[in-house]
């Protein structure tokens, strides 16, 4: 015999083997062979069914929303602004001549300016009022710590 012969008599007998080892595991896993594909199948028809109806929806921009809340303290801290700002000049007066109560520019207490807590607050976020009145007519209530 040649040896081609021999290579192909033996290529012969493994794909024949193989084919019976096939036919086999066909003949015993008939039943769970045909439900794994009919689930297969439902699965790729209801998930086709699934994008072709979710295509449909319109798609609506998302919006962000500031709440009513940050309008509120923003106008708040430009109001405090207008007491932060220097005096003209030549028209400078002393704090202790026109100023009796301090706040915080970020805070919602005033404090009188020999209460111990006014001199927790750092000098760049002072605010000035001269009376009770101006303070709380931009929004602030009276320190509980303070004697007023």
């Amino acid at each position: 015999m040649l040896p081609n012969l021999k290579i192909k008599i033996k290529s012969l007998r493994f794909f024949k083997e193989l084919a019976e080892k096939a036919k086999l595991f066909l003949e015993q896993n008939e039943r769970e062979l045909i439900l794994a594909a009919g689930v297969f199948l439902a699965l790729l028809i209801a998930f086709g069914s699934g994008i072709l109806v979710g295509n449909n929806k319109p798609k609506e921009p998302l919006t962000i929303e500031e709440p009513a809340v940050a309008e509120e303290i923003s106008s708040l801290r430009e109001n405090l602004k207008i007491f932060n700002e220097s005096p003209a000049p030549g028209s400078e007066i002393k704090k202790e001549e026109q100023n009796n109560f301090v706040a915080s520019k970020n805070g919602e207490y005033y404090y009188p300016l020999d209460c111990a807590a006014a001199n927790r607050i750092k000098d760049a976020n002072k605010i000035f009022f001269a009376s009770k009145e101006a303070a709380e007519q931009n929004g602030l209530k009276p320190s509980a710590y303070c004697k007023f």
